[in-house]
């Protein structure tokens, strides 16, 4: 932001010269565009007649003893009146003026913000109503410079008697209040009062003044609070009572407002009256201050925050007792007149608290008057409906108690037919009565059997648990059962096939052995001999077996070998020739135990004989397969040899 664009703010109470500074800005040649107290109510006007901020201009200005303006105070707001009206607010004059959040200024901020926009020059913004919320203006207008304007308490007071000690009431009805300024709201019993209409808050706080001491005590109150709030956190203090009696003091301001870049001031024409006090004036004060002083200390107030009051006190003291000049019996004649304003002010403001007593109770008065009337009128209308409705009540009670008599006619007469009926009902009753004992009865009687019929139930219930229990158990060993016959069959099968493997073993054994391949040619030899000569086949066993005796008798098979060859040459060389080698696929490499049995006990020639099967019914399925291959074998030989 360029500085010539940057807000200037004047922060003062009333009366303290704001209106001088505000025009010795408005006329330099600086080309500053000045803003006339921007939070003053009358302002609202702008919303709906903003003509009337062109009103208030040469009449004010003589009763305020304001300095000649060349425009209406409210001229730059006019210019304006379509953002003013849409942004100001009726809170911004009182309500809020200890306001320090940001957050609760905003609405403030933006409505400081549109007047800056459309300014035409650098804004500079005279505010009267700002100085509890100098804080909160600052930190939403960071790149504003802040001048803070005061006056000596005691000439700045005297000027409130032009008709502002109402603004003060209306500054001590705002919100958040700072603690002691609510003890001594509360000590000079000032009333709260809210309206909507600022106006309305304006006229009733005009109708209860408070005496000298309450005024200047609330005065001086918010005097302190404003040099302890508002002085700390501005660019530039200015007293208005040197800038209208010292020139060294005019320069002096003139550089320091230089320095901050505001140029093209002239405070030559400054002039603001200074009283001169007696010993009575200064008791006055004094103790009133006082009191205050201990009540900000009391309050969280430090003792150094104090002593900045008492600084600027004490440098319009040194100045004034330097500056005002007096002789012993002006200073007389002006403290007997200022005495005599004192003594009038509080008569007046009594005076005014009695009248206001005295309209209140007649304002209560009327009230209750009115009240007890209007009571009156009512109950009286209420007395006439009583009657109209009493009159409408008697015929129609007229009119009923006809219709009562034809309907108690007729009740007695549907009274005697229903004695009739009652009588016939007593009867029945009697009759249902004897009835209903006999159903009780057999109702106890269902109930005994139904108690026996449960007991049984319950019984029979123990006794279907009690098989339920059986039934599971044996349930259970039955599988159990299962399981072992199951564990049995798996042991029955393993051994079965272990003996038929063991069997097997030795009838390849027996296959193999070299008495087996021996035999062969006897076996071979018999089979001429089945023809069906019985005796043969008899003989040829024989020597079939004395063979085979006596190959297991002499000790070397190979006797009976040799012996054979010797006895039979021509027939032995040609029943070797025929038999030759037995093929290792003419037998099946397994029998059963069974077949192995019978080999052992029975001679080849009677095996074959024998018609009837070597395998019984009950051998394995791969038994049988191995007998029958067997068999086909020896058929096979059999045949080959013939």
């Amino acid at each position: 932001m360029s500085p010539n664009s940057q807000p200037i703010f004047i922060h003062s109470l009333f009366r303290a010269g704001s209106t001088y500074v505000f025009n010795v800005f408005r006329r330099s040649a600086a080309k500053y565009c000045c803003y006339q107290e921007p939070l003053n109510e009358w302002l609202l006007h702008a919303a709906t007649a903003p003509e009337k901020l062109l009103e208030a201009h040469a009449e004010l200005t003589t009763q305020l003893r304001h300095p000649d303006l060349d425009k209406p105070y409210f001229y730059e707001f006019y210019l304006l009146a379509e953002a003013v009206g849409r942004l100001f607010k009726k809170g911004f004059s009182y309500d809020q003026f200890f306001s320090v959040s940001s957050e609760n200024n905003t609405d403030l901020i933006a409505y400081f913000a549109a007047l800056s926009a459309g300014s035409q020059g650098q804004p500079v913004f005279q505010c009267c109503r700002s100085t509890g919320r100098v804080v909160s203006l600052k930190s939403g207008c960071p790149d504003a410079k802040h001048l803070f304007l005061w006056r000596n308490p005691w000439d700045q007071w005297w000027s409130y008697k032009l008709g502002f000690d109402t603004n003060n009431l209306l500054i001590a009805n705002a919100a958040d209040l700072p603690e002691f300024l609510k003890v001594i709201k509360e000590k000079l019993q000032i009333p709260e009062f809210h309206d909507p209409d600022t106006f309305k808050e304006y006229a009733f706080f005009s109708s209860h003044w408070l005496d000298a001491s309450g005024s200047y005590m609330l005065f001086y109150a918010l005097w302190c609070h404003a040099v302890l709030e508002a002085l700390p956190h501005c660019n530039l203090s200015v007293s208005i009572d040197r800038l209208s009696n010292s020139d060294a003091y005019r320069a002096e301001v003139s550089t320091k407002l230089a320095q901050l870049g505001i140029h093209g001031l002239d405070f030559s024409d400054c002039s603001v009256p200074m009283g001169n006090y007696g010993k009575n004036d200064i008791a006055f004060f004094s103790e009133i201050e006082e009191r205050v002083h201990g009540l900000l200390l009391y309050h969280g107030y430090r003792q150094h925050q104090l002593d900045t009051i008492l600084a600027l006190r004490q440098e319009y003291s040194d100045f004034a007792s330097a500056t005002v000049a007096s002789t012993p019996a002006a200073v007389r004649d002006a403290e007997r007149a200022r005495s005599l304003a004192r003594k009038y002010e509080s008569e007046l403001a009594g005076s005014l608290r009695q009248a206001l007593r005295i309209e209140n109770d007649l304002t209560a008065s009327c009230q209750l008057t009115e009240a007890r009337l209007l009571e009156a009128e009512a109950k009286l209308l209420e007395t006439v409906a009583m009657a109209l409705e009493a009159g409408s009540r008697t015929q129609e009670a007229e009119s009923r108690t006809q219709e009562a008599e034809a309907k108690a006619q007729e009740a007695e007469a549907k009274a005697q037919e229903a004695e009739v009926k009652a009588q016939e009902a007593e009867a029945k009753a009697q009759e249902a009565e004897a009835k209903a004992q006999e159903a009780e009865t057999k109702a106890q009687e269902a109930e005994a059997k139904a108690q026996e019929a449960e007991a049984k139930a319950q019984e029979s219930e123990v006794r279907n648990k009690e098989y339920e229990m059986r039934i599971q158990n044996a349930e259970a060993n039955v599988s159990e059962s299962e399981h072992k016959a199951k564990e049995r069959e798996t042991s029955v099968l393993r051994e079965a096939q272990s003996m038929t493997q063991n069997a097997d073993a030795r009838v390849q054994e027996i296959l193999e052995s070299l008495s087996w391949r021996i035999t062969a040619p006897l076996r071979a030899l018999a089979s001429p001999f089945m023809g069906g000569h019985r005796k043969k086949c008899h003989i040829v066993n024989k020597l079939t077996r004395f063979f085979i005796d006596g190959m297991k008798l002499v000790p070397g098979v190979m006797w009976g070998a040799k012996y054979c060859e010797r006895r039979w040459r021509g027939p032995w060389a040609k029943l070797m020739q025929a038999v030759g080698p037995l093929p290792a696929t003419a037998v099946s490499p397994t029998f059963s135990a069974l077949s192995v049995s019978r080999l052992a006990s029975t001679s080849p020639i009677e095996s074959l004989q024998q018609n009837e099967p070597l395998v019984p019914d009950n051998l394995s399925p791969r038994t049988r397969q191995i007998y029958h291959e067997l068999k086909l074998a020896i058929e096979q030989r059999q045949k080959e040899s013939h």
